[in-house]
């Protein structure tokens, strides 16, 4: 793996490419089911995926312009094809699709692409930011001085959005 990873525009056309085939299959699969007041759910997901296809596909002339600009886009294109992907897990049936219609080589791009490693690359101060990239290991990073202090900084909001403040 290369010390700096390069963004890759190409890549992320083509998969927002297959995004938007996926969605015409839904958008199909929608007509073919009785529409968006017999099929509620998918009528929002297609909704929701076209929406941010669209954006993904807008965004690859802004990530023409300089290097921060094409990694903001290849990013903003992988996190829709991975929503997408979350959208259709376990309701292949509905879209009438299947999970993820796409090649080995691309998938192993987009998981690469996401990696932890990659992220410590692409991001300013990505190094100090994505750590050990492993479920519940500010348990172990945080000490109870750093949740004092979010308490005191956060407590209204936290209280606010009907949890209690720990």
């Amino acid at each position: 793996m290369d010390e700096h990873a390069v963004p890759d525009l190409a890549a992320a056309t083509a998969a927002v490419d297959i995004a938007e085939a996926v969605i015409g299959t839904g958008v199909r699969r929608l007509a073919e089911t009785g529409g968006p007041d017999a099929n509620q759910v998918l009528a929002y997901d297609v909704a929701h995926a076209a929406s941010a296809a669209a954006t993904a596909r807008s965004l690859f002339e802004y990530g023409s312009k300089g290097d921060v600009e094409a990694r903001l886009a290849c990013a903003f294109a992988a996190e829709t094809v991975h929503d997408l992907i979350t959208r259709i897990a376990g309701r292949e049936h509905i879209w009438g699709t299947e999970i993820a219609p796409v090649s080995d080589e691309q998938l192993e791009i987009a998981i690469d692409y996401c990696s932890a490693d990659r992220m410590r690359q692409r991001t300013k101060g990505g190094k100090k930011h994505v750590r050990s990239a492993t479920v519940g290991d500010s348990r172990r990073q945080l000490n109870a001085a750093h949740f004092d202090a979010f308490r005191v900084a956060y407590a209204d909001l936290i209280e606010e959005l009907g949890y209690p403040v720990r």
